[in-house]
Order: C-alpha cells, then sequence, then structure tokens
C-alpha cells in the first residue's frame, strides 16, 4: 500500500517532483524510528504546481492532434455521407416531379379497372404487350418521360388518329409503370448492364412487377414484350433469377414472342451480367448486384481495378454514385 508523498522539496532535491513511499520500506522504518508519522495519502498520489501545466500541454496536444485526425478522417467521411444525402434528396425530388405516379382518366385504363377476372400477371402482360405494339422502338427525347404524351399518342394510335409514339425503353417502362400504378398493381424500375463484343456497355430499362398471386416479383420487359419462366421449376423469373444463371435456363412465357427471345437470345444472355436495382425515386441506396462469372472475373477487385471495367464503372458511379452492391 502506497502511503507517503511529500509536497514539500526534500534537502537537497528539486522541487517537484513525485516522491512514492511504501509503508515497509526501508525509508517508511527510518521515519517510524524517528518518531514521525507519515501522512496517508489520497487514493491518488498529488503533483507539484509545476508539473500541472507540462500535463496540460500534453492534454492539449492531444486533443489537437485527434480533433484534427477527425478533420481529416471521419470529419471528410461525414461531409460526403452529407452531400450524398443531399444528392439523393434531389435526385427524388426530380423523380417526384414528373407524373409517374399521377393519377390519369384514360380509356387505356378502362379495360384492367372494367374488368374483376384478370390476374395480376395477365394483366402486366396485357399492358405490356399493349404498349409494345402501339409504339415504336425509338428515341423521342421531347416526351422521353412525359407519361401524360404517352397516354394521348397511344389513344390516338389505337383510335386510328395518329402514328405510334417513339418510345426507348426507359419511357416504357415508366409508361407501364403508371399504367400499372393506376389500377393498384405495384412495380418498380430496375436496369441490366453488360459489355458488348468492343468493350462498349449496353443499359437497359424495364420493370419488375409484384404478382400478388404468387407472391414474387417477375420481370416485365415492355420494350420486347417479354416475361421469362423457369425451365425447371415452372416459376416465373425475377430480376434476381436471370442475374445469376443462364439465358438458357429460362424460356419465355406463353404471352411473350417466341420469335424476339430466339432472335435476342444472346444479348438477353448478356444483359443481365449485371442488374440494378433503383431506389432514386425512393430517396434512397440503389442496389447493384454483379455476376461475376458473367464478367469473366474470379473477385469484385478485378472489376474495380480492371481497365475493360472503366466505362461501366464511371458510368455506374455517375448514375447511381452512391449506390450497395452484391456479387452472386
Amino acid at each position: 500500500m502506497l502511503q507517503a508523498a511529500s509536497r514539500k522539496a526534500a534537502p537537497g532535491r528539486p522541487g517537484g517532483r513525485l516522491r512514492l513511499v511504501n509503508r515497509f520500506s526501508p525509508a517508511a522504518g527510518m521515519l517510524r524510528a524517528k518518531g514521525q508519522r507519515m501522512p496517508e495519502i489520497n487514493r491518488e498520489p498529488t503533483l507539484q504546481g509545476s508539473a500541472l501545466p507540462w500535463l496540460f500541454g500534453c492534454l492539449f496536444v492531444l486533443i489537437a492532434v485527434g480533433g484534427l485526425g477527425y478533420v481529416l478522417l471521419d470529419g471528410d467521411r461525414y461531409v460526403q455521407a452529407a452531400r450524398m444525402t443531399q444528392a439523393r434528396a434531389a435526385e427524388q425530388a426530380t423523380y417526384l416531379e414528373k407524373d409517374f405516379f399521377k393519377t390519369f382518366d384514360s380509356p387505356i385504363l378502362a379495360k384492367a379497372r372494367d374488368s374483376q377476372t384478370g390476374s395480376c400477371q395477365e394483366t402486366s402482360s396485357y399492358y405490356r404487350a399493349l404498349i409494345h405494339e402501339s409504339s415504336v422502338r425509338a428515341f423521342a427525347v421531347e416526351y422521353r418521360d412525359k407519361i401524360s404524351v404517352m397516354y394521348s399518342m397511344v389513344e390516338d394510335f389505337l383510335a386510328g388518329k395518329g402514328p405510334r409514339p417513339l418510345l426507348k425503353c426507359d419511357s416504357r417502362a415508366y409508361f407501364l409503370r403508371n399504367i400499372l400504378f393506376n389500377i393498384s398493381i405495384e412495380s418498380r424500375i430496375v436496369h441490366g448492364l453488360c459489355l458488348n463484343n468492343d468493350g462498349r456497355f449496353i443499359g437497359h430499362t424495364f420493370l419488375e412487377v409484384l404478382d400478388k398471386d404468387s407472391n414474387s416479383w417477375v420481370v416485365h420487359d415492355p420494350y420486347f414484350n417479354m416475361s421469362y419462366v423457369d425451365k425447371k421449376t415452372g416459376r416465373l423469373a425475377g430480376l434476381m433469377d436471370l442475374c445469376r444463371f443462364d439465358i438458357d435456363d429460362f424460356a419465355p412465357t406463353a404471352d411473350s414472342p417466341d420469335a424476339i427471345f430466339h432472335e435476342k437470345k444472346d444479348y438477353f444472355s448478356r444483359i443481365y451480367t449485371i442488374v440494378i436495382y433503383d431506389n432514386r425515386e425512393l430517396g434512397t441506396q440503389s442496389v447493384v448486384v454483379f455476376n461475376t462469372r458473367k464478367l469473366g472475373i474470379t473477385t469484385m477487385a478485378e472489376f474495380f481495378q480492371a481497365e475493360r471495367f472503366s466505362a461501366l464503372r464511371e458510368y455506374i458511379e455517375k448514375i447511381w454514385y452512391d449506390y450497395v452492391w452484391i456479387d452472386v
């Protein structure tokens, strides 16, 4: 047990040094022999006043260095996270400004609203085919994401009053999504990405629809009028199924054109190499799923480092920036 600590300088010793004496040491015995009582020490030894500035100086340096490290390291991460949050909020606001979720009163919707017998899959397939047959696979920037214009142009075409509108894959997906929203069928925007033979990337936009009858998400592609069924299980295919397995494991559904499936089979075998669950409209991180086998790599480190994937990496980071990735 430590007991004695004098705050006075001992003769011949410089002041300010802390001297601890053990109760059972020879020094303690000498003090007792002289009749001097060893003062009890508090549980913590005391320091001479001249040592306090040095201690506070050390504490100040530690706090300053720690604060600088926080600003440079943790602080930078917090700033980056705040920027990503702002970017996601801005992207979400952009989606909400459009009429993707606007309620329309269109004769196009009458069939679904008047029908009480069609299943979710049958209704989704009907409108998928309607969009495919009532539009041309081409790009028109002036109404690319203007759902009201798409309704009007398709209505005119069906009434024999105008040409078919020019709708690329993203426009068709937005249009089908709004139709399904208006008849209370849940869906979400998804994407496929791959590299072609000359190293350039290809992107494609379509939908996953929640089939209430099977309680599963099913791919519906209005650009090609395509849905798939698993050959082994007979189950309707979702996005993750198409990413994980080869296209030879699937067949077009009965309401999908078999000729297009075989004509575009090489394309379908690649486009689901990387798939994206697009959550920008929700203001949350999107999820990017990679099939490393289809990419021809063994680890994701190769994807993030190899020069041949640079254009694909830049595109993903530009569009979905703050995303979560999964490899399968």
